[in-house]
């Protein structure tokens, strides 16, 4: 009761804030059709730096839905574990968006071996539901309801929809929103100022993580199967020396994605360009991350400056304690 009494301040800033309010003062929205194929859409969104996009339909005139990195990712290991090589690069040049869509409509879910071998892959077993309609959300609808719409409906990002001109203003995201919050905030809340531990923030138990020698194709189809958006990356001794998310698919080389796919986690990471300085000194890959001990403003702070969804908890010897996350 005292925890979500103290929590009112934040959310009555939520509930007088707007979607509207969060529109960039410069910057475009990247909108792509369902008539490209899949490397084009990949290019899009690798090119302009983004995870996500709005899906347009010009046969309907209508936006379908988003396109986001798990979508790719859906896409890139069902061709991985099902064709060769070659069949794997011409699927990517030639099948559509459009076709994608209707393939998972009409026939059941797929699945990543679980063993890694393309002869492992199990049979379909039940089947896969076409998506929901588009969830949007008004410019005019508080940041309080925008953000009960995202997680009322499990996904982390949803457009900005003008429903006036059909026009997307921006894609909102729980990480914007935390942005804009850190960046306004002038109160001295009392529950900024207590700790992780005594909020009992995060998740300690059954902490998933891989090691720098897990191959990219395992490591994202256990993100899949698993339903997360990353994996701490642990070395021997326990000790956290990355994290690779379900965004680091943008870094993969598209005119290579089958041999991308075979490489280590720790190749993967090398990859990444332009990711701030984070780290400490010494760590082979940027690691955001803080202590159970940190209070609440210090865990916004990080999580607002360094634009991320999720900080590694860690103990004082850097060794994998638990996830925090937007």
């Amino acid at each position: 009761e005292m925890q979500a009494a103290e929590s009112l301040p934040i959310a009555d800033f939520l509930k007088v804030h707007t979607a509207y309010d969060l529109l960039p003062d410069s910057g475009k929205v990247v909108v792509v059709d369902v008539g490209l194929t899949i490397s084009s859409a990949f290019l899009a969104l690798q090119e302009n730096g983004i995870t996500s996009a709005p899906l347009w339909d010009s046969n309907r005139q209508e936006y379908v839905g988003m396109l986001t990195v798990t979508d790719f990712i859906e896409i890139i290991l069902d061709f991985y574990y099902r064709y060769s090589r070659e069949e794997f690069a011409r699927h990517l040049e030639t099948y559509t968006l459009r076709e994608w869509r209707k393939r998972r409509r009409d026939r059941p879910a797929l699945q990543a071996p679980p063993t890694g071998r393309r002869e492992d892959l199990p049979a379909p077993a039940k089947h896969q539901a076409a998506r929901i309609p588009l969830i949007f959300v008004h410019p005019e609808a508080s940041l309080f309801d925008a953000s009960r719409v995202l997680l009322q409906h499990r996904i982390h990002r949803g457009p900005v929809l003008d429903p006036s001109t059909n026009t997307v203003l921006h894609v909102i995201t729980h990480a914007r929103i935390l942005r804009y919050l850190v960046s306004k905030w002038r109160v001295d809340s009392p529950i900024l100022n207590r700790t992780l531990r005594e909020l009992n923030i995060g998740t300690y138990q059954n902490i998933i993580y891989v090691s720098p020698s897990n191959k990219v194709a395992e490591t994202l189809s256990l993100l899949a199967q698993r339903r997360i958006s990353a994996v701490p990356v642990v070395n021997g001794e326990g000790v956290v020396i990355g994290v690779y998310s379900m965004s680091d698919v943008r870094h993969l080389l598209l005119d290579d994605l089958h041999s991308n796919l075979e490489l280590t986690v720790d190749e993967a990471l090398s990859m990444r360009t332009q990711q701030p300085q984070a780290s400490e000194a010494g760590e082979q890959h940027p690691v955001y991350k803080c202590t159970r001990d940190d209070t609440l403003k210090t865990v916004f702070g990080r999580l607002a400056t360094y634009n991320v969804h999720r900080l590694v908890v860690v103990d004082e010897a850097s060794r994998l304690v638990g996830i925090v996350s937007v």
